[in-house]
């Protein structure tokens, strides 16, 4: 596992802007997916709420990898 650079961890601002960096950009631009899995714990999860057609909400819980890969 790749070690979080400080200036990622120093403040909260730091850990939202390296996550936004580490994930978004123009379309069809890597996900720079290291720097993403530094800022997680070992078996961090993250939830993503989904609308189905019907419109009711369902939780969609992945693991870091799976989150980048989605």
């Amino acid at each position: 596992m790749t070690e979080a650079k400080a200036d990622d961890l120093s403040t909260l601002d730091g850990i939202i802007d390296a996550l936004y960096d580490s994930i978004s950009g123009p379309a069809g631009e890597a996900r720079d997916g290291e720097r993403f899995r530094s800022l997680f714990l070992e078996g961090a999860r993250l939830v993503r709420t989904a609308l189905g057609e019907d419109g009711s909400a369902s939780a969609v819980v992945m693991g870091v990898d799976e989150y980048l890969h989605a």
